[in-house]
């Protein structure tokens, strides 16, 4: 299209990384393709995260969490601030089924996490929402969801878990962060209302 560039001027490297042999440029866009024959956009193909100065894939993250083999609908993953690591991964989750128990099935896909992801990788959180907020073109804003796991405490002291429950933190050593944030009042831009 005509916001495409022709070429990165003297970078032959870039070129060759960006644009295919027939001239199509690589955006790094993940769609898939429906029956109905429309496109639907996924992912990016570097949402990264930086934890204690390693690179974490989400994509990589959020498809081990789909292979816990739990009744979870979607699943994005993105970076919570942290004070000793700048950053660390939580999951924002959509229920598969209505009956599902948030706690129990955000400690089997931390479990799972943490016996198929190194350690760095394995979300810290796991939070429930009705629907994700989107940006225009229909894609999961993970921008307003950093925003929003920032509003929650800080989930990790030291090397111990902490676990978010209706009145607040609390302190469980043992166990994963979950928490409904479904009907708390914050209202995203999108117009998704969440709460914990």
């Amino acid at each position: 299209g005509v916001t495409v560039c022709l070429e990165y001027f003297h970078n032959d490297e870039a070129n060759e990384k960006f644009f295919t042999d027939d001239g199509w440029a690589r955006t790094g866009d993940i769609v898939m393709l429906l029956d109905d024959g429309n496109i639907r956009y996924c992912d990016r193909d570097k949402d990264a995260l930086k934890v204690g100065g390693e690179n974490v894939s989400a994509r990589e993250v959020e498809d081990a969490i789909r292979a816990a083999g739990q009744p979870i609908a979607d699943i994005a993953v993105v970076a919570q601030s942290d004070k000793r690591l700048d950053m660390v991964p939580v999951a924002f989750a959509i229920k598969g089924d209505p009956n599902l128990d948030e706690d129990a099935t955000a400690a089997l896909v931390i479990e799972h996490c943490k016996a198929n992801l190194a350690d760095f990788k394995v979300p810290r959180a796991v939070y429930w929402v009705d629907e994700f907020p989107t940006a225009e073109l229909g894609k999961v804003s993970k921008k307003d969801l950093r925003e929003l796991a920032d509003t929650f405490p800080g989930i990790l002291s030291g090397s111990s878990w902490t676990s978010l429950a209706a009145g607040g933190a609390t302190r469980n050593a043992a166990g994963p962060v979950a928490g409904n944030i479904s009907n708390s009042g914050i209202t995203l831009p999108s117009g998704a209302t969440v709460t914990y």
